[in-house]
């Protein structure tokens, strides 16, 4: 053999080390680029559904208050007259609904608690 052929070998190996370490690189490169990217496209959908699921949670939440006390409003009963419009104390509550033409609170609950022990006593009587 020449001296020629082991510089011609010796400089394809040499090209190939060299190839094979920029396409290392190119696809580390790649691969980082990929990831920020993934990275990117899955973090902002989930902060987009987390701030709907918070809207949502809060409009579920609005709802369900204003149903429940639109629910725990007392019917008036021939035995269990309160005023829900007026406030039940002789001196009321500083800021009592009742004053401003709404509902007053104590009286609501009065009146829930009485519901609830004539449901009760109606359940054991049977």
């Amino acid at each position: 053999m020449c001296g020629c052929d082991m510089a011609k070998k010796i400089s394809k190996k040499k090209a190939h080390k060299q190839a094979e370490k920029e396409l290392k690189q190119v696809v580390k490169l790649a691969k980082k680029a990929f990831k920020k990217q993934l990275k990117q496209e899955l973090t902002q959908p989930v902060a987009k559904l987390k701030k709907a699921q918070k809207q949502a949670l809060a409009q579920d939440l609005s709802e369900a208050l204003n149903k429940a006390l639109l629910d725990n409003v007392v019917p008036f009963y021939p035995d269990n007259q309160v005023a829900l419009d007026v406030p039940l104390k002789r001196k009321p509550c500083g800021g009592c609904p009742a004053k401003a033409g709404g509902l007053c609170r104590c009286a609501v609950k009065r009146a829930r608690k009485q519901q609830v022990d004539q449901v009760s006593i109606a359940l054991a009587n049977g």
